[in-house]
């Protein structure tokens, strides 16, 4: 378990249908071993009554 009190191996399903009534499965491993070490942030912009809002990840340098 990690601090958060979700369990190390964590697997998110997804199920959904397409326009046509199609069915698709997907699944995706949420290994903390890929994100370990970086660093995350989000930066929400506002020009001229738009707002952009941008997602950036990179290795933590320590």
């Amino acid at each position: 378990m990690n601090v958060d009190g979700i369990p190390r191996e964590t697997v998110i399903a997804f199920a959904y249908k397409d326009d046509d009534a199609n069915s698709y499965t997907d699944q995706m491993s949420l290994d903390p071993i890929l994100i370990e070490g970086e660093t995350w942030s989000v930066t929400t912009r506002r020009r001229g009554g738009e707002q952009t809002t941008l997602y950036d990840g990179s290795p933590w340098r320590g």
